[in-house]
């Protein structure tokens, strides 16, 4: 699905277009009392990877009011930025209770710094009493990997956690997309992954 479509399916939940920022579009929620919001890239240059679309519709269908996203952001130490890729583009987003923020880039250093700016834009007019947090935060690189789930599914977990070593109950939660892996355990999937396509590239079944 593409950028625009995501953007219409939004806006038909009830969503409000009220700003754009730096080629994003800032949405409210319908809620006027405690409004959440959503920050999506308007360029309609890419396709829109599984587990950033899931994200986005999910909270475009089950929006829920909350306290502003700023009244708990001043507890964080840093955030996790979730990364995804599509063919040669990265895609990264943020969610915190009342915000769910999601860009794209080359790599992930030009997402961070484009989610960054947007954000102090939007949090410049929206919650001003934040942006000096927000400007030196540390965003944490992790890795959605739904879509590598969605096709791998039929495999046993065991496989891929005796080989790289990762608990099979953590891995699970990587595959229902409860929680998602740092950057060294991302690499050790990928290892094992890699591992596993040398494998079966060897079976023949004609």
């Amino acid at each position: 699905m593409r950028v625009n479509l995501l953007s219409s399916i939004v806006l038909e939940k009830g969503w409000e277009a009220i700003r754009d920022y730096e080629g994003h579009t800032i949405f409210r929620c319908p809620s006027v009392l405690k409004p959440s919001y959503l920050i999506i890239p308007n360029q309609d240059i890419d396709e829109v990877p599984f587990g950033t679309l899931n994200t986005a519709a999910r909270q475009a269908h089950r929006w829920k009011e909350t306290d502003h996203w700023s009244a708990s952001f001043g507890k964080r130490k840093s955030l996790p930025m979730i990364l995804e890729r599509q063919d040669a583009t990265f895609w990264g987003r943020i969610e915190i209770p009342g915000l769910l923020a999601i860009s794209q880039g080359c790599g992930p250093d030009c997402v961070a710094d484009r989610l960054r700016s947007v954000w102090l834009e939007f949090a410049a007019n929206d919650a001003p009493e934040v942006c000096a947090t927000l400007q030196k935060i540390p965003f944490v690189s992790v890795y959605d990997t739904s879509a590598l789930w969605e096709v791998f599914r039929q495999l046993k977990t065991s496989y891929l956690a005796h080989q790289s070593g990762i608990d099979p109950d953590l891995i699970g939660q990587f595959m229902t997309g409860s929680t998602h892996p740092c950057d060294e355990l991302a690499k050790r999937l990928e290892t094992s992954i890699h591992e596993l396509g040398r494998q079966l590239m060897q079976v023949s079944i004609r």
